[in-house]
């Protein structure tokens, strides 16, 4: 009953998480949607969220529904051709398409756009008339004052709420592009071959490319807005200046067709410092992947310098695209500081020194040119960000069009077809026999110019077992993928119902979710099939963890040991209940008493498959479980396929082990180990989130702002902050000097203009002079030292940390720091930090220079401080959650997308392309909302301050109509000019804030990380350790208690009171079945378990005294997972100290058959991620590299870890008598589940559920030890 009940369907949640996906019920209606116009307008829809984030921390139902075009369902109607692959030719041309796909959202914010114009534009006829009318007020009636200030509200407030509606609008547009273009890079790897460099390449496009798209397009609208103002502006100043107006427009074009060059050239130097960012990030992953190898070789340092090496190429890279940056830059502020100088010159030029220059006609004018100044600082800024989004747009292009696994066929249709040769594709026949896996005459290889297998024929009859067997690195993998479809085969025929097979791979591909999960969700609901599939699988150790339905397995089921990740997968697969299965090497990271169970089981006389009537295809290296099947097929050294009889099992080896004959428990194995794995972490202990970001540690804004400080030096940010201001000031003082030279004017002043015009030269030309000093330091100071600080600063965390710790973090959320949050750091933070600074220290000013000049707006003050304080507050405690959200959900996105990446083969052999899209579709719908509703709540904002500048302005207006023949006409001058300025100062003080908060939420997060991350033990007790330690390489177990986290309590001991000694020179085999603590207890000698009981002596020294990495270097050490330096050559792979000659190297890979291998991938200078490697093969060159590094001398302590797991039995034994020989006189302890090779071993310690239940001499132990018999 217990059974049942676990395997019950109705209380599966995977089953309803699925269903809910892309069901968003458009019945419901969005606030935003049930919002009426006024309260659209004033964004009173989002009152209920400001309230709740006032009160509270949001929880993930607290966002509610969005607008129901910005959810997958919508988004995929909008964008199906893309998705499909029907996609224009040329970047631009998909470009244009993507932006068309958008329909009535495209043009939506076209309208209000003319409005923003429209109200800015009238600025300077309010300002003319107001002026007009205090020079002539006594002329003038009291209503027409007021109708004055009528007419300012009007403008403000129109100002304001036009703006709303532009911004509302363009940002519903872009959000629905991300959302498009996520999903078309999806779709678009569902369709591709399976490939090693494809997830960090789309991933790298997911995150940077859509982020730098997005933000290029935001202000799309601004390229004809800015050409309609600029020519608005000239004509209206041309009524005003005259000729001399041509003057603002001729340096517009000048600076337009300069930035339209800089962003032709954007693309291409973005395109470089992209793909240094993917090398990085591919480095990355394969580190985080194989964390725990590289921790047990001791390897964090050498494998950081790598990494940061190229991180160090990735910043150098960006030069130039900084460079091409700082000249925007330079160009946007350009026009608004020297059209002023350019048009009073000519207008003096022309009309002569002694031209009389009224204030009406000069406060007139700056105004105009201000107005203009806004919009061309967008333009000229957002040219290059439209010159980096084409670039973008071209490289996703170029994904869109790799070539597919099924071209011209969509991913789906193949589940339902026979695929024949190359291309051709072919439904079942009727009416004659027909077998259910054939292939005829194939040549296959893992590339078209590459054969690997020659000339194979196999019928497999319905219902039949068949299997192969081979050497290692034969090619039985790659027959098995052929016939799956996922490998281009270069000539023949195969033909396989696609929609009829289950497949389970070699390597076992996990989701992160439970176990239960893992193996029930696409498994029917039939409670009593499960039952028998989880019998079968022998699932019961998995059951009676405590975390079997709640827990996770980890990132790729990494808190699970190898034997229990691949019985989950095996269970997945033979759960789908489909006709036809296809196993590849299944077994051979089980034990032996539990692999002789599983084949059993399965493939046994009464065996759930023959009982089913199930056609099995399979590949093995056992050759016990090669004759369960009714024929069996060995791929020999010519390349070809030739059948085996039964009575004479493949290389002629003697049966590995008995087959179990209904015995399921051996005496001293209870098969109900509760024993966790060698990698287990019991999460229910600790109940520790895998997303660090869901702890409850949190990060003030002032430490956020401290740690990146901290990251770009205290020196560099002084100096920044002292140029940021000067600059500011600088751009303020010319407003000064205009109201002293009409005031000048009016009194009569006999300097003439000349003078004027001298000093106002001087003080436009110096904040540009400024401003270049402080762009290049930014770029070139700040930029590099912060970035390389940041990333090396989280990759000491991660590689520092406790390997317990660090493997329950989900890989997707660890590579999201070192992508999406350092994507934020280096490409948008820096232009994000000098806008806001220089934004606010400019508002500053202006509010100074208001108050200066009239004296009556200081009453206001105290008022405006006060509003500004309440809005702020308000809106930081929602807005600070939602960027939080915001990249959180988005590491969400992006782990599934990663996950589902790295499963492509067994996810389209068995189906699951509906059920992953599913997923990935509710991950986007799930981060669309926080996405949209912090450009929402940003808007709010900008909105709020709008309208207290109309406040502002009304208040300014109101007094001097009131005082008019009190206050100085210069002096409302200014006071008009910067507020009219201080509008669009704010307006981009809030876009350049909003978007540096959301790139401080990056560093936020990587701060969070940082603390909430435990380290090793760096320090080193005063302990004198020789130089030639471990020597002579003893070592001592002392009653160790040891368990993965520190803080149970002692609830889930994963060793416990292991005595046991290993002397000098002797060579020990560690035995025991799945679970059973083999591993951990090479763990515990590495210093990577918590032992608060007992301790390990190497040599008499306790290892606890010592620093970690130092302990494991002294090690040498073969994990289960090998890793390589993601750059290193083969030679550099083998001997990272280059002191052996090439003959010695050659000679260690020859003995250790891999020489060929690696000649025919292009020697030893050849690039080792490019060699195409079996998991044997790359054991292989794994054992070469510990025997060339280690010399035949006493004091080494050599450890393996299933070191020849996946190496078949030949071979094994070949290998074995090897390092034999090479190792003679050094200590070696080695895990193995193959008993068999035991025998040349000098002792051998057997462990069961964490105790040490036998050791001995291996004639002595395998005579009385049940696991032997």
């Amino acid at each position: 009953m217990a059974i049942l009940v676990a395997v019950d369907p109705r209380t599966n949640p995977a089953k309803a998480t699925i269903k809910k996906a892309l069901r968003v019920d458009f019945d419901i209606k969005a606030p935003e949607d049930l919002a009426g116009p006024i309260s659209q307008t004033f964004f009173l829809w989002l009152n209920s969220l400001f309230l709740t984030g006032y009160k509270r921390a949001f929880t993930t139902t607290d966002l509610g529904m969005i607008s129901s075009p910005l959810y997958a369902k919508s988004i995929l109607a909008k964008f199906s051709n893309i998705a499909n692959g029907h996609i224009a030719s040329s970047g631009n041309g998909f470009a244009l398409q993507t932006f068309t796909s958008l329909g009535f959202y495209a043009l939506a914010p076209v309208i209000p756009r003319l409005a923003v114009t429209g109200f800015t534009f009238s600025q300077s006829f309010l300002v003319t008339a107001l002026l007009k009318y205090l020079e002539h007020g006594e002329q003038r009636p009291a209503s027409h004052g007021y109708g004055l200030l009528g007419a300012c509200a009007f403008v403000y407030i129109g100002i304001a709420v036009s703006n709303s509606w532009y911004w509302r609008h363009m940002y519903k547009s872009v959000s629905i592009i991300r959302g498009g273009l996520v999903v078309s890079i999806f779709e678009k790897v569902l369709r591709l071959p399976e490939d090693g460099g494809t997830e960090a390449k789309a991933t790298t496009l997911m995150i940077s490319d859509v982020q730098r798209i997005v933000s290029g397009l935001a202000f799309i609208h601004e390229v004809w807005a800015g050409i309609l103002e600029t020519a608005l502006a000239t004509y209206l100043l041309q009524r005003i200046m005259g000729v001399s107006s041509m003057a603002m427009l001729g340096l517009a074009l000048a600076c337009g067709a300069i930035s339209s060059f800089v962003a032709s050239k954007i693309s291409v130097q973005q395109r470089n410092w992209l793909k240094a960012m993917e090398q990085r990030i591919d480095a990355t992953k394969r580190l985080l992947d194989s964390l725990k190898a590289v921790k047990m070789r001791g390897a964090e340092d050498r494998v950081g310098q790598v990494v940061n090496e190229l991180r160090r190429l990735e910043i150098q890279a960006a030069r130039l695209f900084r460079a091409l940056i700082t000249v925007s830059v330079f160009l946007s502020y350009s026009t608004v500081t020297l059209s002023p100088l350019l048009v009073f010159a000519a207008y003096i030029g022309v009309n002569g020194a002694d031209s009389d220059l009224d204030s009406a006609t000069m406060f007139s004018s700056l105004v105009l040119i201000a107005l203009l100044g806004s919009p061309l600082i967008h333009l000229f800024q957002a040219m290059p960000a439209l010159g980096s989004a084409q670039g973008c747009f071209g490289r996703i292009h170029a994904f869109l069009e790799t070539p597919e696994m099924f071209q011209n066929a969509s991913v789906d249709l193949q589940r339902t077809r026979m695929h024949r040769g190359d291309t051709r594709l072919s439904s079942n026949p009727s009416g004659s026999y027909q077998p259910a896996i054939s292939i005829r005459n194939a040549s296959l290889g893992w590339s078209s110019d590459e054969t690997v297998l020659e000339n194979i024929n196999l019928e497999v009859a319905r219902g039949s077992f068949v299997a192969l067997v081979g050497k290692t690195g034969s090619g039985k993998s790659l027959l098995l993928k052929s016939a799956l479809g996922e490998v281009k085969h270069v000539s023949g025929s195969i033909e396989l119902p696609l929609d009829k097979v289950s497949y389970c791979s070699q390597t076992p591909w996990l989701e992160n979710m439970s176990a239960e999960q893992t193996w029930t969700q696409y498994g029917g609901g039939d409670p009593k099939s499960l039952a028998e599939v989880l019998e079968a699988c022998f699932l019961d150790d998995l059951i009676s963890l405590p975390d079997y339905r709640t827990g996770r397995v980890g990132s790729g089921g990494v808190r699970l040991s190898g034997g229990q990740r691949q019985r989950l997968a095996l269970a997945r697969a033979i759960a789908l209940r489909k006709e036809i299965v296809l196993l590849d090497d299944v077994f051979s990271a089980l034990d032996r008493a539990t692999r002789q169970q599983i084949s059993t089981r399965l493939l046994g006389p009464e065996g759930l498959l023959r009982r089913l009537g199930t056609t099995v295809l399979f590949t093995t290296h056992d050759s016990s479980i090669a004759m369960l099947a009714d024929q069996v097929y060995e791929i020999t050294v010519d390349r070809s396929l030739a059948p085996l009889s039964l009575q004479k099992p493949a290389n002629g080896d003697a049966i590995e082990n008995r087959i179990a004959q209904g015995e399921t428990t051996e005496k001293g194995f209870d098969e109900k180990d509760t024993t966790a794995s060698d990698q287990a972490i019991n999460a229910t202990v600790q109940k520790v989130k895998d997303d660090q970001n869901e702890k409850d540690t949190k990060v003030s804004d002032r430490q956020v702002y401290l740690r990146y400080v901290h990251a770009m030096g205290f020196k560099n940010a002084g100096i920044f902050l002292f140029l940021v201001i000067a600059f500011a000031i600088c751009l303020k003082l010319p407003d000064l000097w205009v109201q002293w030279w009409s005031t000048a004017l009016q009194q009569g002043d006999t300097r003439g203009n000349n003078y004027w015009i001298g000093m106002f030269a001087l003080l436009e030309v110096l904040p540009l002079l400024v401003l270049c000093l402080c762009i290049f330091h930014l770029m070139f100071f700040i930029v590099p030292t912060s970035a390389s600080t940041l990333h090396a600063s989280l990759l000491r965390t991660v590689l520092l940390a406790p390997f317990a710790f660090i493997s329950r973090v989900d890989t997707g959320s660890l590579m999201n720091r070192f992508n999406q949050d350092l994507m934020f750091v280096d490409a948008f933070l820096p232009l994000d930090l000098f806008n806001t600074c220089a934004e606010l220290f400019t508002s500053t000013f202006q509010l100074i220079l208001v108050a200066i000049v009239s004296k009556q707006a200081l009453a206001i003050l105290p008022a405006l401080f006060a509003v500004l304080y309440f809005i702020q507050r308000v809106y930081l405690r929602s807005s600070k959650q939602l960027r939080l959200l915001d990249l959180s959900w988005k590491a969400d996105l992006h782990t599934k997308f990663g996950e589902t990446v790295s499963g492509l083969s067994v996810i389209r052999a068995n189906g699951w392309l509906n059920p992953m899209r599913e997923k990935f579709l509710e991950k986007l719908d799930r981060s669309q909302e926080p996405f949209y509703l912090l450009y929402m709540v940003q808007r709010w904002l900008q909105l709020v301050l709008n309208l207290v500048v109309a406040g502002l302005a009304i208040t300014i207006a109101g007094v001097a109509i009131g005082m008019r023949d009190k206050v100085a006409v210069g002096a409302v001058g200014v006071a008009f000019l910067n507020t009219t300025t201080l509008g669009e100062t704010l307006t981009n003080f809030i876009i350049s804030w909003t978007s540096l908060e959301t790139s401080l939420g990056a560093i936020a997060r990587v701060s969070m990380f940082e603390q909430d991350t435990p380290r090793e033990r760096e320090e080193q007790s005063n302990v004198d350790v020789p130089d030639d330690w471990p020597k002579p390489g003893q070592v001592t177990f002392e009653n160790v208690w040891a368990t993965y986290d520190d803080k149970d309590g002692g609830s889930s001991w994963r060793l416990s009171g292991v005595t046991l000694t290993v002397k000098p020179g002797e060579r020990v085999a560690v035995c025991g079945r799945t679970g059973s603590g083999k591993s951990t207890l090479l763990l515990a000698l590495l210093g990577m378990l918590h032992m608060p009981v007992g301790s390990v002596r190497v040599d008499g020294i306790d290892i606890s005294a010592l620093q970690m990495t130092i302990l494991r270097r002294r090690f040498k050490v073969v994990s289960q997972d090998s890793f390589f330096e993601p750059t290193s050559t083969f030679r550099q792979d083998l001997d990272p100290s280059g002191k052996i000659s090439d003959d010695d190297v050659r000679e260690i890979l020859g003995e250790c058959r891999v020489w060929e291998i690696v000649a025919a991938s292009g020697g030893l200078d050849s690039k080792r991620s490019d060699a195409k490697l079996s998991a044997g093969e790359a054991q292989l060159l794994s054992i070469a590299r510990l025997l060339l590094q280690n010399p035949t001398e006493s004091g080494n302590i050599i450890l393996l870890d299933e070191a020849t797991s996946s190496l078949d039995r030949e071979t094994e034994q070949y290998i074995e008598r090897v390092m034999s020989a090479r190792l003679q006189n050094a200590t070696v302890i080695a895990v193995m589940h193959r008993l068999e090779a035991v025998s040349t071993y000098d002792k051998v310690a057997v462990l069961d559920k964490g105790v040490l239940v036998d050791f001995g001499d291996v004639g002595d132990v395998k005579a009385r030890c049940e696991l032997f018999k």
